[in-house]
């Protein structure tokens, strides 16, 4: 007689290491739609960056640009591929920590003690336009993460722009809310400095109460730390709850909180992924500039794209060119004809802007599912769909035998029958 025995056929990775579920981002992040949701988004802030500068600073103190991987950083990486040295790559390319950076610059140096009142006011504009702007195309790119993460489904990219701008008080405010508080413990050093301000018994003054301004230093470290580091799982909690910014705010600020040590983890790894998948985009950056350039040289020849070069010796992208030509510009046309040409090439090195933006809304996405399943024990399969209604009423027929109307997505159970 043989006994039965339990045969283990399958492993549910999925189950037993809950953060594979970061290297599905991989994949999703070189997704056409989420590429072009990126690019869009870059591009706007770059443009309403540019155009504060013109109106808010000197033209000494406009920056030169805003494009945070210039393609000298991907044929660093080619580079260093081809001589195997992989460690360095990945400490070259650090997509998250880039965006992290270039995304919070705007609200790091608004703090800063040496701003005017026109960097004060640049500096402003240009942190709530890249929080409108990327709430519109960062919940975009968050919402289609969180449905292929979930529920494997695709969302269109119609769908996901409507989501934005559907949802866009709330993406828009989630961040803005804590830095009222920011503000309003502010005004306690505010009015000592201001007693510090009138000779030498307002100094006094202000140096017996400062103790006042050191404890509310204290408190707004506390709002604030959490909030540096916590406001891209504000994109993912709107995404995948569709919920408001009160809902984002207390999830983003509870998660980052109570479990620390797994979101660095789950960073970690996301940063791991990203770097690959940064690689594998500078790489087909790279090709695709260096198959160009081969082929223009051979119509245009080698002295000709060497004028071009010089024409716009500032830009890297002409680095694969042959050097130390320095054959004079021979006019304006040529000027105006490499500037479309690094125009188009800028083009396709945005598609390096692309994947790092993509990548760190899908991958923050990610982190807080599994964050999420930490803290509430919620499946990594919840999300909620536009027309879902999640607690539906109950509804009752007004009299005996009248059938009520239920919603379509309840379920319901016929009674037994009547003997």
């Amino acid at each position: 007689m043989t006994e039965d025995r339990d045969v283990l056929r399958a492993i549910s990775w999925r189950d037993v290491f809950p953060w594979v579920l970061i290297f599905r981002t991989f994949g999703i992040s070189f997704q056409l739609r989420i590429l072009l949701l990126a690019i869009a988004g870059v591009i706007l802030v770059d443009l309403g960056w540019w155009g504060a500068s013109q109106v808010f600073l000197s033209p000494e103190e406009r920056p030169r640009s805003n494009v945070i991987h210039p393609p000298i950083v991907a044929s660093r990486s080619v580079e260093k591929a081809a001589e195997g040295s992989l460690g360095t790559i990945l400490m070259l390319a650090d997509p998250i920590q880039e965006v992290w950076v270039h995304a919070t610059r705007p609200y790091r140096t608004f703090f800063s003690v040496h701003n005017s009142v026109r960097t004060t006011a640049y500096r402003a504009f240009c942190a709530l336009w890249a929080t409108a702007v990327w709430s519109i195309f960062g919940g975009a790119i968050c919402r289609i993460a969180a449905l292929a993460l979930t529920r494997d489904e695709r969302c269109g990219l119609k769908a996901a722009l409507k989501f934005g701008l559907s949802r866009f008080l709330s993406f828009f405010t989630a961040p803005l809310f804590p830095m009222l508080g920011v503000l309003a413990f502010a005004i306690p050093s505010m009015l000592l400095g201001l007693l510090a301000y009138f000779g030498e018994a307002g100094l006094l003054i202000s140096g017996v109460l400062y103790f006042i301004a050191a404890i509310f230093g204290v408190m707004t470290a506390a709002l604030l730390i959490p909030l540096l580091f916590g406001w891209p799982l504000m994109w993912g909690a709107i995404s995948t709850e569709a919920s408001d910014a009160f809902d984002a705010l207390s999830r983003s600020y509870a998660y980052v909180t109570q479990r620390p040590l797994n979101f660095a983890f789950y960073s970690a790894i996301s940063l791991a992924v990203g770097a690959l998948g940064l690689f594998v985009a500078s790489v087909v950056v790279i090709v695709s500039l260096g198959m160009t350039d081969w082929a223009f040289a051979i119509g245009a020849g080698e002295e000709r794209l060497a004028e071009i070069q010089v024409a716009v010796e500032d830009s890297p992208i002409f680095r694969y060119s042959s050097p130390g030509v320095g054959i004079p510009v021979s006019g304006p046309e040529l000027t105006q004809g490499a500037k479309i040409i690094h125009f188009w090439r800028g083009l396709v090195v945005r598609i390096i802007d692309g994947y790092v933006y993509g990548f760190f809304f899908i991958s923050a996405t990610a982190v807080y599912l599994l964050l999420r399943y930490d803290v509430d024990q919620a499946e990594l399969d919840e999300v909620t769909l536009e027309d879902e209604v999640r607690f539906p009423p109950p509804s009752f027929g007004s009299e005996e035998g009248e059938k009520s109307e239920e919603p379509g997505n309840i379920e319901t159970t016929p009674p037994p029958p009547r003997d």
